[in-house]
């Protein structure tokens, strides 16, 4: 309705004063066009998902164990090992699901290419009977299930959030060898996110940011 209010008051001005009609819908159409300017441009660089991901990919041994924290939305898309496919595939079968995406990685020949990795998620609450879905776990005891990454991500929107415990044991008994921010440096004012989407990029503010994406941290 005030679309449509909108555009009957602007016919209406420019039936009176036709010379203003151009400079009505120029004036209308900039700041929407510059904000879509500005987040194609945003989304046209590597997000830090993207980067992560390969940077794990090249300096990861193939069949490791790595440990993600937060919500999957914010992961590293990396490849994952037979073993991880077979055990979700059996997961999810006795929890009365089909699973026909997970058989058929498994039914391709050569699945998968290396590197691929066993991830465990580390989830605070979740009902999910999988193997490969833990709950809170101190680095110690990581370590003693043969997990020797962990991947952490930050955000302001909620899906990528650290547990403040967990991040304080990585910082003394872990080693941060990669990190991808994608926050300018400098002050800007804050972007603004939709709460409800896991979507990384803002509806406004992008002179805040560098790339799209959570801030990533390898561990």
């Amino acid at each position: 309705l005030l679309c449509l209010a909108a555009a009957g008051g602007l016919e209406e001005v420019g039936r009176r004063w036709r010379g203003l009609w151009s400079g009505l819908v120029l004036a209308a159409l900039a700041p929407g066009a510059v904000l879509s300017w500005q987040h194609d441009q945003l989304l046209a660089r590597p997000d830090t998902r993207l980067l992560a991901a390969q940077w794990i990919e090249g300096q990861v041994p193939d069949g490791a164990r790595i440990a993600m924290t937060g919500s999957e939305y914010g992961h590293p898309q990396v490849r994952r090992s037979r073993q991880w496919v077979q055990e979700r595939l059996e997961d999810v079968r006795q929890a009365g699901q089909g699973g026909q995406y997970l058989e058929r990685m498994l039914g391709l020949a050569g699945y998968p290419q290396a590197p691929a990795y066993y991830v465990a998620e580390l989830q605070p609450a979740s009902g999910a009977a999988l193997r490969s879905v833990w709950g809170p776990c101190p680095v110690d005891s990581l370590v003693s299930r043969d997990v020797g990454w962990v991947v952490t991500h930050e955000h302001p929107l909620p899906y990528s959030q650290v547990d403040a415990a967990f991040a304080l044991q990585l910082d003394s008994q872990a080693v941060l060898v990669a990190q991808f921010d994608p926050f300018a440096a400098g002050e800007h004012p804050a972007p603004v996110y939709d709460p409800a989407d896991a979507y990384y990029a803002p509806l406004a503010g992008f002179a805040a940011l560098e790339r799209p994406g959570p801030l990533i941290k390898v561990y």
